[in-house]
């Protein structure tokens, strides 16, 4: 989503709407954080003086007390509903070359950051 917003300070790409094609990614990110901190949380203070764990007494706060993975469950729910939408976005957004170098640089740009292998295809 940054790089879509970065270009898009720079004046290019304008016609494109994050907000429809990334849909609630940001919630999502926030409450799958605050329900991951709350896990863990759960199991550094239920761990026992042996390492022992009792799982479904965590399981059992973490689901039935917690308004964290309500939360999240309803951003799942919420980016799920959109999913669709989304690709169907996306395909229109394909149909401006501008669009598609700036997703073919992303793409180029994740593979070399992430240290996978870049393959360039050339075309005769």
């Amino acid at each position: 989503m940054d790089p879509l917003k970065n270009v898009q300070v720079e004046g290019y790409i304008m016609y494109a709407e994050p907000e429809i094609l990334f849909g609630n990614l940001d919630e999502l990110c926030t409450f799958t954080y605050a329900f991951c901190k709350e896990f863990l949380r759960l199991l550094l203070e239920n761990v026992g003086p042996f390492g022992e764990l009792p799982v479904s007494e965590i399981l059992e706060k973490l689901y039935s007390k917690s308004t964290k993975a309500t939360s999240l469950s309803q951003a799942f729910h919420r980016y799920a509903l959109n999913y669709i939408n989304a690709l169907n976005y996306l395909e229109s957004l394909r149909r401006h070359s501008d669009f598609c170098e700036f997703e073919k640089a992303t793409k180029i740009s994740y593979l070399n950051v992430s240290g996978a292998e870049t393959v360039v295809f050339r075309v005769a």
